[in-house]
């Protein structure tokens, strides 16, 4: 298969399949993301074709989706336990790992997809190595239930996809880590970057990894391949470290001394490990699990582009970024309770007499809760003092024909003096709104949204004020305040917070960039 190629992605939205999604689109291909995620889409898979389902389980609706495809990928799985349902947990891994990947593969096979590949685990060949690294050849013994999951679904699609218009290819992955991980390596990171000593200094059994742009990479290899047709793979980045070389290698990239990893006997950790509740992630971490990936990489004729070191330093990086994030939001949010309750008890006089003022002026209540975009995408009900007529529609003030007619005998002043907001400090109290932010875009505002979604601005909590808001208003474009709320995303800190406090302060004194 040469130039485009049609590749539709299960579970696109999952930590693997957006590093995918994203390379395949800078590869010049072809992409229908299918996942169960109902809410908004991550930002790297805005633009593609989505289709949203219920289940992996309807063959008719699966086999529209995949129609003109030339390659499935089948990432969905269910990976871990997070709480007990009312079906058993092998039940669900069995539905999930198995049975789903059976009703793609058959759905593949009607839409004559040319390939389906199933990215299962190295679980299958079992939990740990004794010496001796794991290949495609070793006798599967899979300990989990997942890795039984994954086990059973390899043999049901060999048997599925026999023989007919599509092959097949599958692969074994062993921990996968990179920007946006989660799991035991995520675990790791924050053991490595929070505590001052890392006791892993002893932990000198090989271990293999795989960079999830080396995986991606592989995985595309094995798309269009010819050579690698109806075979399975184990993966790894082919270099084998122990766990304490990299605890060293990630405090280097954190600024650490890589003498704070220091060597503590292995028995010590698992019992404290226990004690805690994380023997099952202890061992996944300690054990040692070696990968040769050399069958892959001469059949296939492929080499992992990113090299181990340089992976774990950009995984570093962006673990490091993501927790000064973490950290900058949790002041952002301690401000803004004390800010909010403060304001509370300065304004309450002030905020009972616009009530009965507005209960007063006109027929309805004193209060309007409208449906909102929040962080995230996510809708909430935010509530501001009423300065429209009762029946008016739930349309932005510059989309209504004549506003003039909609407002209040006093609604007009509300809104100059940005008195309407008011309520508003209820929303910061509860944590749906902070004090600086996008302003906070109406649930039928789809064009704003779109464009919020794209520039990364849905990532932030909307504010009472905000950058856009000191920089014209009601003035602006649509396309210029989603700009400025994108600039807000890049130089968001506490004291930048602080000037636009005052800058909305001043705005208001001189009723600056209100339209209605």
């Amino acid at each position: 298969m040469l130039g485009q190629v049609k590749f539709a992605v299960t579970g696109a939205t999952g930590f693997v399949g957006r590093h995918l999604v994203r390379k395949l689109q800078i590869s010049g291909h072809s992409v229908t993301c299918l996942s169960r995620q109902s809410s908004a889409l991550p930002r790297a898979l805005q633009g593609v074709q989505h289709r949203q389902l219920d289940n992996y389980l309807n063959i008719d609706t699966l086999t529209r989706a995949l129609a003109g495809v030339d390659v499935v990928v089948h990432l969905a799985a269910r990976a871990h336990v997070l709480e007990k349902t009312a079906v058993s947990d092998e039940d669900a891994f069995k539905v999930a790992n198995v049975e789903s990947a059976v009703a793609v593969a058959r759905a593949a096979r009607t839409a004559r997809a040319r390939r389906f590949v199933l990215i299962s685990s190295i679980g299958v060949n079992g939990d740990c190595t004794n010496g001796i690294p794991f290949t495609e050849n070793d006798e599967p013994r899979p300990q989990e239930l997942y890795a039984v999951s994954k086990w059973r679904a390899e043999q049901k699609i060999r048997s599925e996809l026999a023989d007919g218009p599509t092959d097949f290819v599958i692969l074994r992955p062993t921990l996968v880590y990179g920007s946006e991980c989660p799991g035991n390596f995520r675990l790791l990171l924050n053991l490595v970057y929070h505590l001052p000593l890392v006791p892993l200094g002893a932990l000198h059994r090989p271990r293999s990894l795989i960079h999830v742009e080396n995986l991606c990479d592989a995985i595309i290899k094995a798309s269009v391949q010819p050579a690698v047709s109806r075979q399975t793979f184990v993966l790894s980045d082919g270099l084998n470290f122990s766990i304490a070389e990299v605890a060293r290698t990630l405090s280097h990239a954190f600024g650490k001394d890589p003498k704070c990893v220091i060597p503590i006997p292995e028995a010590i950790l698992r019992s404290a490990a226990c004690l805690i509740g994380k023997s099952d992630s202890a061992h996944k971490l300690l054990a040692e699990l070696a990968v040769d990936s050399s069958a892959f990489q001469k059949v296939a004729g492929w080499t992992p582009p990113i090299e181990p070191v340089l992976g774990l330093e950009e995984t570093a990086r962006w673990f490091a970024s993501r927790e000064k994030d973490r950290s900058s939001e949790k002041m952002k949010r301690i401000f803004d309770l004390s800010l909010a309750i403060y304001s509370v008890a300065l304004l309450a006089l002030p905020i009972v007499v616009i009530f009965l003022l507005v209960r007063l002026s006109s027929p309805g209540p004193a209060l309007y809760w409208s449906d909102r975009v929040g962080k995230n995408n996510r809708v909430f009900r935010m509530p501001k003092f009423r300065s429209m007529r009762v029946g008016t529609p739930a349309l932005a003030t510059h989309l209504l024909k004549d506003p003039d007619a909609y407002v209040t005998p006093i609604g007009f002043f509300l809104r100059k003096s940005s008195l309407d907001e008011l309520p508003q400090l209820w929303s910061i109290l509860v944590g749906d709104m902070s004090f600086v932010g996008p302003r906070p875009a109406l649930f039928n505002q789809d064009d704003l949204i779109a464009l919020r979604s794209q520039h990364g601005a849905h990532k932030l909590t909307p504010g009472l004020t905000g950058w856009a808001q000191v920089n014209g208003r009601d003035e602006l474009p649509l396309l210029e305040k989603v700009k400025l709320d994108s600039e807000y995303l890049r130089r968001r800190s506490l004291w930048f917070d602080i000037r636009i406090l005052w800058l909305t302060f001043v705005k208001v004194l001189r009723q600056e960039g209100v339209s209605h």
